[in-house]
């Protein structure tokens, strides 16, 4: 799939989920680029000014929110096409929810004869 160029007026805010390893480019103008990582235990928000020429490789996937600081305009990877649900999508998840309750009420009626404030062991 081939890339897809944006352009973004002077302060407005982009909101993007790209993949680790994906390449995003600037064209012209200023961009501010925030990127979430996961360092250890720690959630870091590193900002990243990028300039015309500029490109940004991902560490990680996940949500990158780009500002437009001046008028500027960007070239993002293409995403993955959008695939339409299964036509039994509703059929499964109500088969599976009917399994669940009924797996609920069984576990119910084995700990009916139970006490109040008995413990199950």
């Amino acid at each position: 799939m081939s890339p897809i160029d944006y352009f973004l007026p002077r302060g407005q805010v982009l909101q993007w989920h790209g993949q680790a390893g994906q390449c995003l480019q600037v064209c012209s103008g200023l961009i501010l680029l925030e990127e979430l990582l996961w360092v250890e235990e720690q959630l870091l928000q590193p900002r990243q000014r990028l300039g015309p020429g500029s490109c940004y490789v991902l560490h990680s996937s996940g949500w990158v929110t780009l500002t437009a600081l001046g008028d500027a305009q960007l070239r993002l990877p293409a995403g993955l096409p959008a695939t339409a649900p299964d036509e039994g999508w509703a059929t499964g998840l109500v088969q599976r929810l009917r399994r669940a309750v009924e797996k609920l009420g069984r576990l119910r009626l084995g700990h009916s004869g139970m006490k109040r404030g008995a413990s199950p062991v």
